[in-house]
C-alpha cells in the first residue's frame, strides 16, 4: 500500500514509524509486515492530453510536467505518453530524466481523446514492471486532460477494475477553463460523467483529483503532486484471512498518533487472483 498522511490542515505528516499505523481489511486489523518511507523510489508515468482542444494550453502543460520531472530524486524513473485519438508512447519509463523532458517538449496537439485506453496501457506496463522488480518501488500515474474520453475502445468500468487490481496511485488533473469542459462536450450529463469517472479513478487508487480553471494553475498543481510523492509511506501485510474467491476486499489505514491525521491509500484489492490474470480485459 502506498499511503499519504495529512494533518487536519492538509499538511503532510513526516517521520512516522511502523508502530503509528493500523491496517484494516474488511474492518479487521492486520499485522504489518513491510514498512518503507519516502526513500522508496517512484516510477512515474505522465499521461498528457494532446487532443485538438489542448492546442492553446499545451505549452503551459509541457512546462508544468517538466517541472515535475525536475523534482524527481535520484533513483526515481519517469515516462511520458501523449493522449489523443490513440495513445502515443513518447518515452518509456527511464532513469534518464533528460530524455523524459525531451519527450514532453515533443508533444503536439491533434485529434480526439483516448483517456481510458492510456490509463489501461500504463497500468499494464506497471504490472509487468512490478513482477520484475527486485526492490520496493512506488508506482504513480499523473493524468492531465481537458475533457472526457471520446476515443477509447475500453469502457470506464474495465479501467476502474484494472485500477482496483493494481497498486498504482493515480493523480488526475481536470483542466476546466472557467469551470467548463470543451464546447463539444459541454453538456451537463457528459460533464458530470467525466468528473465522476476521473474522481473515481483517483479515489480508488489512493490518489487525488485536481481541477484547474486555467492552464496557468498547472505548475502549482504539478508541484503539489511532486510534494506528495516526496511524502509517502509504503506499507505491506499478509492478509490474516487466507484463501478467497476473487472478491474485492476493502482496505483502510489509520494513524494512531498524532491525533486528527488522515491516511489515504487504495480502496482495496481482489483476493487471490491467479498470477496469470491480466489487469483488465484481454487485448483485442
Amino acid at each position: 500500500l502506498t499511503v499519504t498522511v495529512t494533518d487536519p490542515a492538509g499538511r503532510f505528516v513526516p517521520n512516522l514509524t511502523a508502530g503509528d499505523f493500523t491496517i484494516l481489511e474488511d474492518g479487521k486489523a492486520q499485522q504489518l509486515s513491510t514498512f518503507a518511507t519516502v526513500e522508496a523510489p517512484v516510477d512515474l508515468t505522465m499521461l498528457i492530453d494532446t487532443s485538438s482542444s489542448m492546442h492553446q494550453d499545451l505549452r503551459l502543460a509541457q512546462e508544468a510536467a517538466s517541472g515535475l520531472t525536475r523534482s524527481l530524486r535520484s533513483g526515481d524513473h519517469a515516462g511520458v505518453m501523449g493522449v489523443a485519438t490513440s495513445v502515443s508512447k513518447k518515452q518509456e519509463v527511464t532513469a534518464d530524466l533528460s530524455r523524459v523532458e525531451e519527450a514532453i517538449r515533443s508533444l503536439q496537439a491533434s485529434g480526439a481523446t483516448a483517456i481510458y485506453e492510456a490509463i489501461y496501457v500504463a497500468l499494464r506496463e506497471f504490472q509487468v514492471a512490478r513482477r520484475a522488480a527486485t526492490n520496493v518501488r512506488r508506482q504513480a500515474i499523473v493524468l492531465l486532460s481537458d475533457g472526457l474520453d471520446t476515443a477509447s475502445h475500453i469502457p470506464f468500468e474495465h479501467v476502474l477494475d484494472s485500477v482496483r487490481r493494481g497498486d498504482v496511485t493515480i493523480f488526475v488533473i481536470q483542466l476546466e477553463r472557467n469551470g467548463k469542459l470543451p464546447m463539444d462536450v459541454d453538456d451537463s450529463r457528459y460533464a458530470f460523467e467525466a468528473r465522476f469517472a476521473m474522481r473515481a479513478l483517483a479515489r480508488d487508487s489512493g490518489g487525488r483529483f485536481f481541477t484547474a480553471q486555467a492552464a496557468t494553475e498547472l505548475p502549482a498543481i504539478y508541484n503539489a503532486i511532486a510534494r506528495e510523492l516526496g511524502n509517502q509511506y509504503v506499507l505491506g501485510y499478509v492478509p490474516a484471512r487466507q484463501g478467497g474467491d476473487g472478491a474485492f476486499r476493502r482496505i483502510a489505514v489509520h494513524v494512531r498518533h498524532p491525533q486528527g491525521t488522515h491516511a489515504r491509500t487504495r480502496a482495496g484489492y481482489y483476493a487471490h487472483l491467479p498470477r496469470s490474470t491480466l489487469v483488465g480485459p484481454r487485448s483485442r
